[in-house]
């Protein structure tokens, strides 16, 4: 089958398309014949340009329908249109733990379904299941272009919460308002603090998403 890998050499990343056999489920897997996957900036720079990994088949995301099942499967069928996570999703067939397999909605399309499993579920986690974000509260989001980001912004304004977000990009920060974004800061360094306490009346913040790191951790906790 038709495969892309993510390659790393002399700490620079590149895709390779290769031919390869064809994956066969094990016990309590799925093997998926792939109808879309998506890509994940972390993905990338994770395998290569941090941690100069090795190479490997990319993608950790995708939507497809069954094509086998593995031994002790019956949840599954061939031919059931399902997401989630999966090992090696740029190919044209990727396979899917057991526990990782959802079924698709009717309502997305391929390629929107492809893009949940990894952004939207990690979204859904930070502001709802450890968040506890509620109506009427307010959440910051460092970083709110990225994927998870964008999710944390559609996620929480569905509760009827407000939302602020930081971005280098004022173009990206005026992209993000389309989907929900309240209040946009365009900047790359931890000096939002004034700006936020003015965008709430001087309240603060409810609930914040460091998408960016340490850098800005001691500014999100004042």
């Amino acid at each position: 089958m038709k495969s892309c890998w993510i390659i790393t050499k002399d700490h620079k990343t590149h895709l390779e398309y290769r031919d390869v056999p064809q994956p066969q489920p094990k016990a309590g897997e799925v093997v998926i014949k792939v109808h879309a996957s998506a890509l994940n900036r972390g993905e990338i720079f994770a395998g290569g340009v941090v941690h100069g990994g090795p190479e490997k088949l990319g993608g950790n995301e995708a939507s497809g329908v069954v094509h086998a099942v593995g031994a002790g499967v019956t949840q599954w069928k061939k031919g059931d249109a399902v997401f989630g996570r999966v090992r090696g999703g740029f190919a044209e067939y990727a396979v899917m733990d057991l526990a990782q397999v959802l079924k698709k909605p009717e309502k997305l399309s391929w390629e929107q379904a492809a893009a949940v499993p990894i952004s939207f579920i990690t979204a859904w986690e930070m502001v709802c299941l450890y968040g506890k974000l509620k109506a009427g509260e307010t959440m910051l989001v460092m970083g709110a272009s990225s994927g998870a980001g964008v999710a944390c912004i559609q996620i929480a304004k569905m509760l009827g919460a407000r939302t602020i977000g930081t971005s280098g990009s004022q173009a990206k920060l005026d992209k993000l308002k389309t989907i929900g974004l309240d209040v946009g800061i365009a900047t790359r360094k931890p000096d939002f603090y004034e700006a936020v306490m003015q965008a709430t009346d001087r309240k603060g913040i409810d609930l914040v998403i460091n998408g960016v790191g340490g850098s800005v951790f001691a500014e999100c906790l004042r």
